[in-house]
């Protein structure tokens, strides 16, 4: 189909090509018609150029900038959505037509404070729709505990924020592994803070390289003393293990937690570049 549909373009723009001292084939109409073919073929980011050029075309008609956010949205340019409309419009003055899409690329692409400002500052919304893109804004910044003291208050309320509620029942779930109790773990026990994290192999392994340093090192000492070259060289590489399984352990908790954080949001991400 895919392909079947590059055929036709190229075809297209032959056409083009051949017949462009017929007529202007460049003018209002036909350029929006190119812009919507290509839009409804999944040429996105080409119907994007498209429609930006009819855009500053017609003086930024709504219509055509609302097209044009969510050929940008396709393709991910959420810092492009707000630097054109930003540009066009003024920051202040963004049309309630593209208000959704433009708070979406000022989320996906701003600070969290940034974008804040702007959804409690615009009159283009109602008090459900700043709730959900106050909710949205918190999530995609990982701010995972506020916006879910906002969704308590008025998730079972709104239609539009319950669109989150998988991804709430996914932070109340959520069970982050503590650094001290790994730590702690670990010092009892080398290895015992990587199993605490679900790393089985790499605590075992832990455990198994410090395990016979240490035993190397005893056996060492115990034949020559403190003068064994051979225990002094295994003692030091046992404590360079149990070094780096307190270390490991830490880094551990952080990647464990880390990948819990990112299937939240990845899944909030998803709610929300939902088309409206």
């Amino acid at each position: 189909m895919r392909k079947r549909n590059n055929l036709l373009l190229m075809w297209l723009l032959g056409v083009l090509s051949v017949t462009a001292q017929q007529g202007d084939l460049y003018d209002l109409s036909h350029s929006v018609a190119f812009a919507n073919y290509l839009y409804h073929n999944g040429e996105y980011e080409m119907a994007g150029k498209e429609y930006y050029r009819v855009f500053s075309m017609t003086n930024h008609h709504d219509s055509i900038a609302v097209k044009l956010g969510n050929s940008l949205l396709h393709t991910h340019q959420y810092p492009k959505i707000t630097r054109i409309f930003s540009s066009a419009y003024g920051n202040d003055k963004i049309p309630c037509s593209v208000s959704h899409i433009y708070a979406k690329g000022l989320i996906m692409s701003h600070s969290a404070p940034s974008a804040s400002e702007w959804i409690n500052q615009t009159t283009c919304f109602t008090e459900e729709e700043k709730r959900y893109f106050t909710i949205s804004n918190k999530l995609l910044h990982y701010q995972f505990k506020e916006a879910a003291t906002t969704y308590n208050s008025y998730g079972e309320s709104s239609a539009l924020v319950q669109r989150y509620e998988k991804v709430f029942k996914q932070i109340a779930q959520k069970k982050s592994k503590k650094v001290w109790t790994s730590v702690l773990l670990s010092s009892l026990l080398p290895g015992a803070g990587k199993v605490y994290c679900g790393e089985w192999k790499d605590g075992l392994f832990s455990f198994a390289m410090f395990g016979l340093s240490f035993w190397q090192a005893y056996a060492g000492f115990h034949k020559k003393g403190v003068k064994s070259i051979y225990g002094w060289i295994n003692g030091g590489l046992a404590l360079a293990f149990y070094s780096g399984n307190i270390y490991g352990s830490i880094k551990s908790v952080h990647k464990y937690n880390y990948h819990i954080e990112q299937e939240i949001h990845h899944e909030a991400q998803e709610v929300f570049l939902l088309p409206d």
